[in-house]
Parts: structure tokens; sequence; C-alpha cells
């Protein structure tokens, strides 16, 4: 039995004692809405006394906009219909309040409607936290950074349209999905456990971060990630906020690169006038010990059989004071050669550094095979390679067109590199790999360099083309073999890179174009 069914057995002024004690406001009306009983709650929630309250109209506290409702709620009652509505209330102090109110129509022995009983119950905190709610969603709806609110297991529970902008996402894709979803795998173990651990203690973090957009592509973000309490000052939410910063950081780079490229362009200058001033004051007396070694040579060749008759007949003796015949009989020659490779080396230095200084070398380009410049290439260091490894492979495709370059240019790039591995390596089983390939598409000729050596640092790998920069320095290395050979290869049109792990090799990679200048 309803509280309905209740009050209708007997008057509805003393049945009221059944609603007396209702947890909210409640009232007893008559047919035209005149206040007959009230409980003490309508004391609490509208600070009337309830004597101030019986016998008056009941929508004489409510506000002007509810008055209508009231009348038209009232023609609903006497239809015997039960009503639910929100509706404002002025309390005694002047101050509105919002009550969710359920007005159940009465009737008598006879069927016929006298009067009705009112339950209020005050919803204001709760329609106010609604409305306060939707002008937060607009407002964070409006912002341009994208915002997330994930659960404190990662799940997202509320994103905003700038997020689904950036990412190609829609809301019914990520709603509780856990933010793994936008995992570019760009970012190690380590980065997301510093993250959780800063956030889980309580603390905001912020920084750069890579992600991946529905479409597979990654794009950069500089992300705010702010914890979230409750009551018990327990973390229950976490709010991300996510400005797309790929463009500008890409800006950056172009920036970056643009200034490098003028402060290589300023060291090349400086080292173009230091080469042309200093390159004749070298190769003068360079070439004078060049020309007198062999001179030399000849001469110890002359004399050595006569001193080599004295010493059997008189036995050994010093010449010059400081070294015996015997000891320096045979170390001579050796000394002379040495003085000899020293002079071809300072030779050698000055010639590349005459060539990586000159502007626009010349272009001697005519159409080659590719291969013939491999092939000859190896065979003026075969005796390095040798001594190098017992594991040199070839792989030359043999359907190459050919290439339109200099011969002699490309052939001392691969000489360079193909002796950079030989010196890599530690061990003679392990392997130097040639290959030479085409790509139909791009119509680019390709020619690998790969050994399994010592590797380079990825520190390094930007720099080993710079000018003098070398890890080899016990081999002779000057710094400048790359250095040339990029510059040789930009003339071409073509690219030098390199790929380097530390203990597992290095991969230099060429790739030309078949007609430079074009």
């Amino acid at each position: 039995m309803n509280i309905l069914e209740k009050i209708n057995e007997n008057d509805l002024v003393n049945k009221f004692e059944i609603v007396f004690n209702y947890a909210d406001a409640a009232f007893v009306v008559d047919t035209n809405g005149i206040v007959l009983k009230c409980n003490d709650k309508t004391e609490l929630l509208y600070q009337y006394k309830k004597d101030d309250l019986t016998g008056r109209m009941i929508s004489d506290i409510l506000s002007p906009d509810s008055q209508q409702y009231f009348l038209d709620n009232l023609k609903k009652l006497r239809e015997l219909k039960t009503v639910s509505e929100e509706i404002e209330i002025v309390k005694k102090d002047g101050s509105i309040i919002i009550v969710d109110r359920e007005s159940f129509p009465l009737e008598n022995r006879e069927g016929v409607f006298s009067g009705s009983i009112i339950l209020d119950k005050d919803v204001t905190d709760n329609i106010r936290d609604k409305e306060n709610l939707a002008l937060q969603d607009i407002a964070l709806q409006a912002s341009d950074n994208g915002i997330v609110i994930t659960n404190k297991d990662s799940a997202i529970v509320w994103i905003n349209s700038a997020f689904t902008k950036i990412t190609g996402y829609s809301k019914d894709d990520l709603i509780y999905k856990k933010t793994s979803v936008l995992n570019s795998g760009k970012h190690d173990n380590e980065f997301f456990e510093n993250m959780w651990k800063t956030i889980l203690a309580g603390e905001i973090w912020s920084g750069e971060i890579v992600n991946r957009r529905k479409d597979e592509s990654c794009y950069t973000e500089f992300q705010v990630i702010t914890p979230v309490f409750n009551s018990k000052n327990e973390i229950n939410f976490f709010i991300s906020i996510k400005n797309d910063i790929t463009e500008e950081k890409k800006a950056r780079e172009r920036e970056k690169i643009h200034q490098e490229q003028l402060i290589q362009a300023d060291k090349m200058v400086a080292l173009g006038t230091l080469v042309s001033g200093v390159a004749h004051e070298i190769n003068n007396p360079n070439n004078f010990i060049m020309l007198n070694v062999p001179i030399m040579r000849k001469t110890w060749e002359s004399v050595a059989p006569i001193l080599d008759k004295h010493y059997e007949v008189n036995g050994d003796f010093f010449i010059g004071n400081r070294l015996k015949f015997s000891k320096i009989r045979e170390s001579f020659p050796i000394l002379l050669e040495g003085i000899e490779d020293g002079a071809r080396r300072i030779k050698r230095i000055v010639e590349e550094l005459k060539d990586f200084a000159r502007h626009n070398p010349e272009k001697n380009f005519k159409e080659v095979k590719i291969n013939d410049i491999i092939n000859a290439a190896i065979m003026l260091i075969n005796n390095t390679i040798k001594k190098a490894t017992n594991n040199f492979r070839l792989e030359l495709k043999d359907d190459i067109p050919f290439v339109n370059c200099n011969y002699q240019q490309i052939e001392q790039v691969v000489i360079n590199l193909i002796q950079n591995s030989c010196h890599s390596l530690k061990d003679k089983n392990k392997a130097i790999t040639v290959k030479t390939d085409y790509n139909k598409e791009s119509k680019l000729v390709e020619i690998i360099v790969e050994d399994e050596g010592c590797g380079i640092d990825r520190s390094n790998i930007k720099k080993i083309t710079d000018p003098f920069f070398t890890t080899k320095r016990d081999y002779g290395g000057t710094g400048l073999g790359l250095s040339v050979s990029k510059k040789i290869i930009m003339n071409h049109n073509g690219t030098l890179e390199f790929d380097s792990e530390i203990g597992v090799g290095t991969k230099a990679i060429i790739n030309i174009p078949l007609e430079p200048n074009k």
C-alpha cells in the first residue's frame, strides 16, 4: 500500500502524521493550495516557522519565475495527476534554492479531489554543480590545448574536442581506453617509470613526449599532468593538458640546421684562407725532402759496399761517433723509407686540405659503370684488405645503369670507406661487405660498405665528417678523409650516411643520382 492509499483512508490532515517524519520538507495543502500543515523540516529548509506557513498559499514562497508552474500544476492535481518538477523557492532571508518537488493529489471517499501532499527535496547544490560542470565543460572544450582526464589506472574518462583534432581519434575511440593507445614507441620504460613515479607521488609532471595519432603518424606535444585528489587525499584522477608543438619543434630544428650551416660555411671560408696561405709554405720544404730522399738512398747504395769491405777488414766502427755500422747497416734504408713516407703523408694532407677547401672543384664527369669503380678501388687496396680480414665479400648487382660521375673522386671515396672498415676490425674473421644496387623509382645508385668492426659511438656519428675529427689517430688518420668524401658525394648531388653500433659494426651508405646535374 503506497502513501496515497494510506492517506485516503481517513481525513488528510490527521493522516499527515504518516509523512510528518519525511526526511525533507513536506506539506499538506487544500484544493486551492493553502498550507494546512507542514513538518519540522520546512523550518530548517525555508527558515519560516510552521505557523508562518500554515494558512498561507504555498505559492507565496515561490520565486516569480515559478509562480506560473504552480498554477499549471494545480490544474493537473485537480485532475488527480501526480506532478514532478524542479522549482525555485525564496527563503525567508531572500536567498533562492532549487527543490525537486513531488505533488500527490488526494481524493475523498467519493473520489473527488480534496487536496495534495507536497514533498520538497533541496537539489540546489546538485543543480548548481551540474551547471558549473556544464560551464567548465564548455570552457575546456573551447581550449586550443588538448585536455584529457584519466582515472588512476590511466583509463581515459573525458577528452575535449581539441584533443580529437590533434590525435584524429573520436571520443568513442578513446573513452575508457588506456592512454597507452597513444604510445609511439619512441620512449623507453625508464621515461614512463619516472613520469608515473612523479604523478603518483602527488606532484605535477611536465615535459615533451612523442605520441602516435590514429593514422599512425607521430607528433610531439608538451604535456602537463596534474593529479586530482578526493576528500580522503587519495588520487582519483589525472588531468593532462597537451600542447601540440610538432611544427614548432620542426621550425626550431630547421633554424638550428640553418645556424649550423652558417657556422660551417664560416669555418669553410676560414679553412680555405688558411689552406691557401699555408699550403705553399708547407709544400716547398716538403718537396725538397721528397726530392732529396731518393738521392740519399742512391748515395747510400753506392757507399754501402765500400763500408761493407771496410767492416770485413777492420771490424765494426762508429759512424758519426754515435752509431756502430753493424747496427745502422740494416736500419738506415728503413729510416730513409720512414722519411719518405712522412713526406708523402704531409703532401697527401695538404692535397686533401686543398680539395676540401676548394669551393667549386672541377667536375670531370663521364658515364661509367659503378661496379668498375668498386673493382678498381679494391685492386688498389687489395693488400690492406688481405691484412685486415679473411672475409671480404662483394655483392654487386649486374643491372645497374651507367652513372655520370667523376671516376677518380668516387674511387677515392670508396677507397677511404674500405680503409676505414679495415682499420676498425679487431679480428681477421670479422667481415667487410661491399654492395651495389639501383633504385628504379628514385633513379639512385647505392653503394654500401659494411663492416663487423668496433663501431662508432652514437655521439660521434654526426661528427665523423667534420674536418680533423678522427677516431683513428693511431693509424695515421688526419680527420679529413670522410670530410672530403662527403663533399665529393655532395658535389654529385648525392648523400653519404652512416649507421653504427658499438661492438657490432658500421655501415656507410652512398646514394648517387644517375645524372647529378639534373
